[in-house]
C-alpha cells in the first residue's frame, strides 16, 4: 500500500484554497447586493407610504393649503379638519416626516409617515407650482448604508387651491 505524495497534498490543499476563496468572494458579494436591494426597497417603501398619503390628501380632500417653513398645512373641503405635513428632527438628529390630523372640537392627532430606525428625512420640499399644483420633493437617506435618494411629485389639487 502507497501513501499520498506530499506534492499530492500540497495540489490538493492549494486547490481547495482556491475553491474557497472563490466561494467567499461570491458569497461576500451576494452580501453586498443584498444590502444594497435592502436599501433601496426601504427608502422607496418608506417614499411611496408618505407620497401616497400626502397626495391623496391634497388631491382629494383639501380647499386650502398654506406652505410656512417647511410645514405644508391643509383646510379640508367641508372646514371642520386642518391637517399638515412637516419634517421634525428627534433626539438623535434623525429627520421624521409627520401627519397632524386636528378636528374642530378634538386634540390633534400625530403620526409618523416614515420610520425613524432605518429612514433620516434629510429635507422636504414644497414648492407651489400653480395655484392648484404642488411640487413635493422629499430626500431620504437610508441610515445603515447612507444611501440618498431624492423623490419629488407632482400633486394637482382638485377641490382647492394653494395660498
Amino acid at each position: 500500500m502507497r501513501g499520498f505524495l506530499l506534492i499530492e497534498l500540497l495540489v490538493a490543499i492549494a486547490t481547495a484554497m482556491v475553491i474557497l476563496t472563490i466561494l467567499f468572494y461570491s458569497l461576500d458579494g451576494v452580501m453586498k447586493l443584498q444590502s444594497a436591494t435592502e436599501s433601496r426597497v426601504n427608502l422607496s417603501q418608506n417614499s411611496m407610504v408618505a407620497m401616497q398619503i400626502v397626495s391623496k390628501q391634497l388631491a382629494l380632500n383639501t380647499r386650502v393649503a398654506t406652505i410656512e417653513d417647511g410645514y405644508l398645512k391643509t383646510k379640508d373641503v367641508a372646514g371642520n379638519k386642518e391637517v399638515s405635513f412637516s419634517r421634525q428632527v428627534n433626539e438623535n438628529g434623525i429627520g421624521i416626516l409627520y401627519i397632524v390630523t386636528k378636528n374642530a372640537n378634538d386634540l390633534p392627532g400625530v403620526n409618523q409617515l416614515t420610520d425613524p430606525n432605518n429612514v433620516d428625512v434629510a429635507s422636504l420640499d414644497i414648492m407651489a407650482m400653480r395655484d392648484n399644483l404642488l411640487k413635493i420633493t422629499i430626500t431620504l437617506r437610508d441610515l445603515k448604508t447612507s444611501r440618498q435618494e431624492e423623490y419629488s411629485e407632482y400633486v394637482r389639487m382638485y377641490n382647492g387651491k394653494v395660498r
